[in-house]
This record gives structure tokens, C-alpha cells and sequence, in this order.
């Protein structure tokens, strides 16, 4: 995105600071496009994210005051459309508390224990294919040197044969005229 683009989006923010309801969310959309602009970032914030959130958070978002950061609002606006907010009638602590639930909800990953011994076997195997793989690459290379010497002398024969090719019609032609005038 362009930084007047970005200058626009921010003096849009600016008038509507005051603005709750439907316009929050369009506040939110506005602030994570201004957030994924790293041009503007750097050239603002010195390429520092958070320090760039935080003066969005305070300039734009007064309201939002220790009740939500500006990181929790932006996942809100990511993970909920505005039919969402619009349901909970644009309570933030509503659709974040939605949005922990589905977090409970959701499965978490499975660990696995994994034992010393499973440790070693693992470290043996890798140094296994890690040897099997540098000697393949090792035959692999042969292979490719003996091919392209076996091109080179498929070369070599071809020319080599071209030219007895050549002398054969020579000799047949010398031995024709040679039969034309033993006739003769």
C-alpha cells in the first residue's frame, strides 16, 4: 500500500475516533490496513510493529483504554464478521469471550513423549541417511562425469565413422570405374 494511502486511511480514523457500532468494525479494517503497511512502519515507527500499535491504539482508539488492546481488537475484526459484531451489538468483550470459547473448543495438538532411546535411534538414523544420501550424491556425480565422457566419444565415433562412411563410397566409386574400363 502507498503511504498516501495509508495518510488517507489514517485521517479517515482520525474523523471517525469518536464513532462506535458499525463503525467500529469499519475502524478495525481501517487500522489492520494501516498496521500491514511496512512502508509506513518503518518510515513512522522506525520498522518498530508494536510501537506502531500502540500509537494507532492511542491516537485512533481512545476508547479502547485498558479494557482491550489494539492487537485484541484486530484479531476480533480478523476472525468475526460484521454480521458477528452486529449479533453481539458491537460488544468487544462479548465477541472476545465468543472468540475464547472457540479457542477452548478448538482440539489441542497432541504431544507425543518422546525417551532418550527414541532420541538416539532418531540421531542414528539421520547420520544413516545422511551417509546413504552424500554417497548416492557421490555415485550420482560419477555417473554424470561417465556420461558426459561417453558422450564426448559417441562424438568422437560418429566423426570417426562419417569419415569411413566417406571413404567407403570413395572406394566403391574407384572400383566401378575400374570394372567400367576392364570391360572396356
Amino acid at each position: 500500500m502507498s503511504l498516501s494511502k495509508t495518510k488517507q486511511l489514517l485521517n479517515k480514523l482520525k474523523a471517525m475516533a469518536d464513532q462506535a457500532g458499525p463503525a467500529l468494525y469499519e475502524r478495525a479494517g481501517m487500522a489492520a490496513e494501516v498496521l500491514a503497511d511496512a512502508a509506513w512502519v518503518a518510515a513512522e515507527h522506525g520498522g518498530d510493529y508494536d510501537r506502531a500499535c500502540k500509537a494507532v491504539e492511542d491516537s485512533y482508539f481512545p476508547e479502547l483504554g485498558k479494557a482491550m488492546s489494539i492487537h485484541e481488537l484486530l484479531t476480533l475484526a480478523r476472525e468475526f464478521p460484521q454480521a458477528e459484531w452486529a449479533r453481539h451489538k458491537y460488544n468487544l468483550r462479548r465477541l472476545w469471550a465468543e472468540w475464547e470459547g472457540r479457542q477452548e473448543r478448538e482440539p489441542k495438538a497432541q504431544r507425543e513423549r518422546v525417551t532418550k532411546e527414541d532420541m538416539a535411534k532418531a540421531k542414528d538414523e539421520i547420520k544413516e541417511l545422511t551417509y546413504s544420501l552424500k554417497k548416492e550424491r557421490q555415485t550420482a556425480e560419477g555417473l554424470v562425469e561417465e556420461n558426459r565422457r561417453l558422450r564426448e566419444r559417441v562424438a568422437e565415433l560418429e566423426r570417426v565413422n562419417a569419415r569411413l562412411e566417406g571413404r567407403i563410397e570413395e572406394l566403391e566409386r574407384v572400383l566401378e570405374r575400374r570394372s567400367e574400363e576392364a570391360v572396356v
